[in-house]
């Protein structure tokens, strides 16, 4: 995972032979096997990251809802099993 800018990314390597090149792309801008066993599960990745992207994009009162969802996190307890 690559944050906000990349995404969930995926490692692809040329076959062996041919070149020792290997890349990393994002996988919202894969095309998936609709047989591969994840391919359900990517294909929801990808539209939900593509809507991400696009409210992003166009900025206004959508964009800054969603970048205060994404940047807000829960403050961890400092008391909790082996602390005092």
């Amino acid at each position: 995972y690559s944050g906000d800018i990349g995404g969930i990314n995926c490692g692809l390597e040329v076959s062996p032979g041919q070149t020792e090149q290997r890349y990393v792309v994002s996988i919202t801008h894969l095309e998936i096997d609709p047989e591969h066993p994840l391919a359900t599960e990517v294909k929801a990745y990808q539209r939900k990251r593509i809507q991400r992207l696009m409210l992003q994009d166009q900025g206004g009162f959508a964009a800054e809802l969603l970048a205060q969802r994404t940047t807000r996190q829960k403050k961890k307890s400092k008391k909790g099993f082996g602390q005092l």
